[in-house]
């Protein structure tokens, strides 16, 4: 079984260390990639500026976006900064984009909730296309223009990976199935149970297919909770506590819904399932207080990540 990949998310200790100095330790302890959240409202630096400014202080970790709300960004100007981005990182940006599906930010900036999925539908075919292509005619919906090109061109080929992002709530929403079956390089979703992952996996695949796509060329990645501590009930208080106090709403943290909670060996049982159903990155967030949070991912780099290298499970 091949190596699988981890990266850390920088989130909720912006008072305790910086991104870059994150990012360099992330690098050091042997992670892939290093992912930022991005947001409107929330007091926290752009994703893509954080990321810029980390190209020039790393050299190996891939750095993504998770997730840029493709509604809030026109597509010409988030491929220009993109490009730049992947340019400055020597090829190194894992696009990860989603939707949104905050009310209020959508409202803020004048925009209508119920088409934030063909807006993204549309951007995500004209940034496959200016990311490729040379002097781009595009007649949509929400975009008009005639004879663009943009450039640098991006160091990956044939272009920046794009990750499509998702929430399972229950069930699956159709049109993250079809979106990622059509665009995404890689679906990185949310909060799903090894069940419901293994459900959009065959999905994705039956729809990619039947419009002449191969999927094994669609790599399957996890957004996954991570809080470690002797006591895994503990665990999972205290990570419930966090993620309230975060999202800013009551919340109850599941076992087995993209959580990995109690000891290291108990957090391997947990990432060994949707390894086994073909998950090859784990993007962590360590769901604990901001001053727990760095020691959490070294922890994790040090009695989680060397299980799933070279291993034979």
């Amino acid at each position: 079984m091949a190596d699988i990949k981890f990266g850390p998310i920088y989130t909720a200790i912006e008072d305790l260390m910086g991104p870059v100095e994150l990012a360099e330790k992330c690098e050091a302890w042997g992670y892939d990639s290093f992912w930022v959240p991005d947001y409107v409202l929330k007091p926290r630096l752009d994703a893509l500026t954080i990321l810029s400014a980390v190209s020039q202080k790393t050299s190996r970790i891939q750095l993504g976006t998770a997730v840029l709300v493709l509604p809030y960004k026109h597509p010409l100007l988030l491929a220009k900064t993109a490009l730049s981005v992947d340019v400055l990182s020597g090829g190194r940006l894992l696009l990860g984009v989603g939707i949104g599906a905050d009310p209020i930010e959508f409202d803020v900036l004048g925009l209508d909730i119920r088409e934030r999925g063909r807006i993204s539908d549309e951007r995500l075919e004209i940034l496959t296309r200016v990311f490729t292509e040379t002097h781009v005619t595009h007649q949509g919906r929400f975009h008009q223009f005639r004879d663009v090109s943009l450039g640098p061109p991006s160091i990956q080929k044939p272009h920046i990976p794009i990750w499509v992002g998702a929430l399972w709530r229950g069930q699956w929403a159709e049109g993250a199935i079809r979106r990622t079956a059509r665009y995404a390089d890689a679906f990185v979703p949310a909060e799903a149970t090894v069940e419901a992952y293994k459900e959009a996996m065959e999905r994705i695949s039956r729809q990619a297919e039947a419009i002449g796509r191969d999927p094994s060329t669609i790599e399957w990645a996890l957004f996954l909770w991570l809080c470690m501590d002797q006591d895994r009930e503990k665990a999972r208080q205290k990570a419930t506590k966090e993620l309230g106090r975060r999202l800013g709403r009551d919340t109850e943290v599941e076992f087995g819904r993209s959580t990995a909670l109690g000891t290291p060996q108990e957090c391997i049982q947990v990432i060994e399932e949707y390894v086994n159903i073909g998950v090859t990155h784990i993007v962590l967030d360590a769901g604990c207080p901001p001053e727990e949070l760095v020691e959490q991912y070294q922890r994790a780099a040090q009695e989680i990540v060397p299980h799933f290298k070279s291993s034979t499970i």
